[in-house]
């Protein structure tokens, strides 16, 4: 049986390990890459209401983005940004709070809907509406037979409203690539992952493990193809620009972290410049790509792209990455969802937040 320690801050042989590379952090959980199997060795946690404790909770999670390489600039602009951000931990995390979640992207891709081509019509979100009431309605039922009944009622409307959700994200993104627009296919890749999330939720309630997991495996597949798309328009179809003098350290490197998930490694440099060299010396790309539209040299340095789109980009991946998390989480528990999901809420005291949830037996 394994056992479990809850930390309240980064233990410091996982710091190490992250800031080393022998460890890497997926969304809310941390792996050990030498092992065999790139076990999970910590998960964040999510214990009582998020809020209360807020200054605690912020400097776990700063601790581990920071730990794992992140940028100052990103990790601060993750924790801080009014942007659409997915939950950093599943379990402790309930249906109703993913219903919340939903709820308020909801609202905001409605208004979407109001200033948008005709064809986006509001009536597209009917399923996903009648499943959260669904939902809402499974929390007050006490017969188990209804309840099922009400989840397998929820995850039908659910998987609809995907489908849904997944020609709304093409279309924006086949609009006008500004960054306005592309802020709207990020609120519909986060729509999307709070959903796919909720039909997970749906299928451990009815104790179908399997099922959740073959659902999660499949929806992640597009998933990172919908963000790999989404980000490559965030960065523009001239990457040369990054490497121009005018674009500061800061966003260079940024850059580049963006570069390092897109192409699944370190290394990126070589690739880069064989792919850009030609576009290093063509004066009327960098032109075009300082704004959306060609301007006088003048005036490029008051109209950066990238001021906007940089920090979207990181958004994706980073939701992304929460969902890949919630994967791992699912496939590393040692026990029930139930029991999983209750362990170490006995041990936090008055704590309200997050916390993490370390393997000991993995950690010697």
């Amino acid at each position: 049986m394994s056992t479990f320690s809850v930390q309240l801050e980064v233990p410091t042989f996982i710091e190490a390990g992250l800031a080393d590379g022998s460890m890497e952090r997926v969304g809310g959980v941390i792996r050990n890459r030498e092992s065999e199997n790139n076990e999970v060795i910590a998960w964040v946690r999510q214990v009582g209401q998020v809020g209360q404790t807020v200054e605690s909770s912020r400097d776990l999670i700063e601790n581990v983005m920071r730990s794992a390489g992140l940028s100052a600039p990103t990790v601060l602009n993750l924790l801080t940004s009014v942007m659409p951000l997915v939950n950093i931990a599943m379990a402790g995390y309930s249906l109703l709070d993913i219903i919340s979640d939903i709820r308020t992207q909801n609202a905001a891709i409605e208004r979407i809907y109001e200033r948008i081509e005709e064809e986006f019509v509001q009536d597209r979100m009917a399923n996903l509406v009648a499943a959260l009431e669904t939902g809402e309605l499974w929390d007050k039922v006490n017969d188990p037979a209804y309840k099922r009944d009400h989840i397998g009622r929820m995850t039908d409307r659910l998987h609809e409203a995907v489908a849904h959700l997944r020609e709304d994200f093409q279309d924006v993104l086949s609009f006008e690539r500004s960054p306005e627009n592309l802020a709207r296919a990020l609120r519909f890749q986060v729509m999307l992952i709070h959903v796919a999330t909720m039909i997970v939720r749906g299928y451990m309630e009815l104790n179908e493990d399997r099922l959740a997991l073959e659902w999660l495996s499949s929806i992640m597949r597009g998933q990172r193809e919908r963000t790999r798309r989404l980000v490559l328009a965030l960065l523009g179809s001239h990457t040369a620009v990054y490497f121009h003098e005018s674009v500061s350290d800061e966003i260079y490197e940024r850059y580049l972290d963006i570069e390092r998930w897109l192409r699944g490694k370190r290394d990126v440099l070589q690739d880069l410049v064989r792919n850009n060299r030609k576009r290093f010396w063509d004066e009327d790309a960098i032109d075009i790509l300082y704004v959306h539209v060609p301007v006088n040299r003048k005036e490029l340095d008051n109209t950066p792209f990238y001021t906007e789109t940089i920090p979207l980009a990181e958004f994706a991946i980073e939701n992304y990455q929460r969902l890949e998390g919630f994967g791992h989480e699912l496939k590393s528990m040692s026990s029930s969802f139930k029991e999983w999901e209750s362990i170490g809420s006995d041990q936090t005291g008055d704590h309200n937040g997050y916390v993490l949830l370390v393997n000991e037996a993995l950690a010697q």
